[in-house]
């Protein structure tokens, strides 16, 4: 599913760019809030049918529960929104080849990835530093890209004080 970057196309038409590492890992951080509520409420959820016994990581049935509702989460946001929290925040969309919005198959090939790749003492991820696409592996095994949008340009109109704001004035002033 190596797709060449020039299939990349309506991304390329608005400026946007590969999602860099760096960029990645503060939208793993940003994402990590919403992502332990997810798993909390999930927690809370199943409380009355678990009892206190059970322990994430230590219970297979329960860690896969938590693991159901992470990617439900992410799930709905790819495919619903091609962005999750972070996403957002930081100006990055996820995109197929095509410049679409995922389907569920290619977000649960994704997700399943990318706990594999950080699994691997984070080798799917540290490969996008060797390539020109920046692509890690659950990019590339599920046909899809972390495309970072351009800054919007910024207005011209009038500041708070009345006066007219240009990038200049933001410039010159120390």
């Amino acid at each position: 599913m190596n797709q060449p970057e020039e299939t990349l196309a309506p991304s390329h038409r608005t400026g946007a760019q590969p999602c860099s590492l760096l960029r990645r890992g503060m939208i793993m951080l940003y994402d990590l809030m919403p992502t332990l509520a997810v798993v909390l409420i999930a927690g809370f959820i199943a409380l009355p049918v678990t009892g206190s016994e059970v322990q994430l990581g230590r219970d297979m049935g329960f860690t896969l529960y938590a693991l159901g509702a992470w990617f439900a989460y992410l799930g709905l946001c790819w495919t619903l929104a091609g962005q999750t929290l972070g996403m957002r925040t930081w100006r990055v969309d996820l995109v197929t080849a095509t410049g679409q919005r995922p389907d569920w198959g290619q977000c649960l090939v994704r997700f399943i990835a990318s706990l594999l790749s950080l699994a691997c003492l984070g080798i799917g991820f540290w490969i996008s530093l060797f390539r020109r696409d920046r692509a890690c592996w659950h990019d590339l095994l599920s046909g899809t890209r972390l495309m970072q949008r351009p800054k919007p340009p910024r207005r011209h109109g009038k500041r708070s004080d009345g006066a007219t704001q240009n990038q200049d004035d933001d410039d010159s002033q120390g």
